[in-house]
């Protein structure tokens, strides 16, 4: 009616229009807002379901089974943040915590948050190979039931790089140092070698190991001198 009024001040008709156009925007957002609460909360009811959740991990466990590494690669990915081996035989792996709750790592995903800050090792690893996206022909086989979109998480090396790292967890492994073929048998092949004069062709076939293992027998009995 105040807009209908003839003798309405153009000032106030222009505001009035303004303060309009100002609400409806504002009325669309908190209708926007309203609808994405609305499935924030229907997909955190549906990632913590606990039947959803045990189909997840005998997802992990079928796979697993299956013997397809292109599938095995990519389900692991949404686990396991990275591993780092070290030349002492130590073996560090992060494996997250929401790898079972994929939606859940969007919805706690902080822009300032770092992964790589709160997990980092104690010193840099030298030599360390930067992580790289895998191209699509080596992430998704052409069988691979796999949609393209998880293919396409796993194969991102910055997927768990706005998550914090108390939903890390943080496993220390130590392999054991095993001496090598050639290193056991050093002295045993020399001393053949001193006793017969046999040539390295004969010595492996003795031995029933390959000429370089040979070769590199006697090199580390050379050395033991």
């Amino acid at each position: 009616m105040t807009l209908g009024n003839p003798d309405l001040d153009t000032g106030l008709r222009r505001d009035l229009e303004e303060q309009y156009v100002t609400a409806r925007q504002r009325i669309v957002e908190l209708e926007a807002e309203l609808v994405a609460l609305n499935t924030r909360e229907e997909a955190v009811r549906t990632s913590l379901d606990p039947e959803a959740v045990l189909d997840r991990l005998h997802r992990l466990a079928d796979v697993l089974a299956e013997g397809n590494p292109t599938r095995t690669n990519i389900e692991l990915a949404h686990h396991i943040v990275h591993i780092d081996c070290f030349s002492d035989g130590r073996v560090v792996m992060l494996t997250h915590k929401l790898g079972c709750f994929e939606v859940l790592q969007d919805l706690l995903s902080d822009p300032n948050g770092s992964l790589a800050e709160t997990c980092q090792e104690e010193e840099p690893t030298p030599g360390r190979i930067k992580e790289r996206r895998l191209p699509a022909r080596r992430r998704h086989g052409a069988k691979s039931p796999v949609s393209a979109e998880r293919a396409a998480r796993a194969a991102d090396p910055d997927r768990f790089k706005h998550l914090a790292g108390r939903f890390v967890w943080r496993d220390e492994f130590r392999i054991s140092q095993t001496n090598s073929w050639s290193a056991r048998h050093a002295r045993e092949v020399a001393q053949l070698l001193a006793e017969t004069g046999w040539t390295r062709k004969k010595l492996a076939a003795h031995f029933g190991v390959s000429k370089p293992t040979i070769r590199k027998a006697l090199k580390m009995a050379e050395e033991q001198r």
